[in-house]
């Protein structure tokens, strides 16, 4: 795969303006669409990714299920671009960055606040599920923001990555056995593999709990099996959480 570096053309339609993140299944750049001049964000592939042939067919045969998620909680698809080692999905550019980076700077938010994330992100899982599309990698650092965090803003939350991990993870469960992350794995796809809309409704608790208390509520040290097993076996402890969070409310 070419060296990615700014000024790069993806396609005959795109130019990579500057590199703003990486994640599992690839890096994201801010990109110019070169026929609107509008800006994207541009999601390229990872080599071992970009190299199984039966992974870019799958994308291509994916690509009108992925385009045609349409709602505000959801962050859009514009585009599929496969051009020679390189596949690149098009989506629209968030300006606030990720739940993760306000996580990593807050430590934990107000009730009132964490329940609103939670409630966008359960809305965008239920418009995905009517289409019986699995997300399967529900965390924080899928959850991007619209513009700049300030606590009590609502209409804030779009989910990322819908369908990429359920397009990548055959392939990859066929190398390493585990699929998505391991603090946020549902028990029974730990056990079974087995994949529903229940595993993204799990996965949503287990960040909204992270919103409230700063953590996971099974994490640690240990390899990623034995971190995912922890949803299988452990208990969660009960958290000091207000009861009634109305505007009247100090404590929210």
């Amino acid at each position: 795969m070419p060296i990615l570096q700014p000024g790069a053309s993806v396609g005959a339609s795109y130019r990579l303006v500057a590199k703003i993140g990486a994640g599992a299944t690839g890096d994201v750049w801010e990109a110019e669409n070169l026929n609107t001049s509008s800006i994207v964000a541009a999601k390229i592939l990872r080599r071992e990714h970009a190299n199984e042939p039966h992974l870019v067919e799958r994308f291509v045969r994916e690509r009108s299920v992925l385009i045609g998620l349409d709602h505000p909680n959801i962050v859009r698809v514009q585009d599929l671009v496969i051009e020679g080692p390189t596949l690149a999905i098009l989506m629209d550019y968030l300006p606030g960055g990720s739940l993760r980076e306000v996580l990593r700077d807050a430590g934990r938010l107000a009730p009132v606040d964490a329940l609103t994330i939670a409630a966008e992100i359960m809305q965008a899982l239920a418009h995905a599920h009517a289409q019986s599309i699995t997300h399967r990698d529900i965390k924080p650092d899928n959850v991007l923001l619209k513009r700049q965090w300030e606590p009590g803003q609502q209409d804030i939350v779009c989910v990322s990555d819908f369908g990429i991990a359920a397009v990548v993870s055959e392939e990859t469960r066929s190398h390493s056995g585990l699929v998505g992350t391991p603090r946020y794995m549902a028990p029974e796809y730990v056990q079974d593999a087995k994949v529903s809309p229940a595993i993204d409704v799990y996965s949503t608790a287990t960040a909204l709990y992270e919103m409230l208390v700063g953590r996971t509520p099974f994490g640690g040290s240990g390899s990623d099996f034995t971190i995912a097993y922890k949803q299988v076996t452990g208990r969660v402890a009960q958290i000091d959480v207000p009861h009634h969070c109305g505007n009247t409310s100090n404590a929210c």
